[in-house]
């Protein structure tokens, strides 16, 4: 997704982007279950999320890229809002993770952000273009 010829050279490109969660906070918390995913003994969730962050840095102030990256509150992307980015709060219903304590807790700190060439409708969260 770096190059111009498969996002922004024949126009306008969407990504959202729905990385791993980080299994630890900065502050050394535990952020999830460490086994939520199945890649979870072969990927490091921090190094996909810290390269998700560095695209939106590098990418999130092109006309033509609107994009959205879907996170837990404190996982770092919050570094986005001082580049313009919008932050959308919601929570879920829990699922499967209402059967933890991470996934009770993690329902609310559900986070959406968007960079500034998002368009919303006039009705709310829930639709960009």
């Amino acid at each position: 997704m770096g190059s111009p010829s498969v996002t922004t050279r024949l126009g306008m490109t969407g990504i959202l982007f729905d990385a791993p969660y980080r299994k630890f906070l900065a502050n050394g918390k535990k952020n999830r279950d460490g086994s939520l995913y199945s890649t979870d003994r072969d990927t490091n969730s921090n190094d996909v999320v810290d390269r998700v962050i560095r695209y939106c840095l590098e990418r999130g102030n092109d006309p033509k890229m609107r994009i959205a990256a879907c996170c837990y509150e404190g996982e770092g992307y919050e570094i986005l809002l001082d580049k313009g980015w919008k932050v959308e709060k919601w929570h879920s219903g829990g699922g499967y993770g209402n059967r933890t304590v991470y996934g009770k807790e993690n329902t609310r700190r559900e986070r959406i952000f968007f960079n500034q060439h998002c368009l919303f409708e006039d009705d709310g969260f829930g639709k960009f273009f």
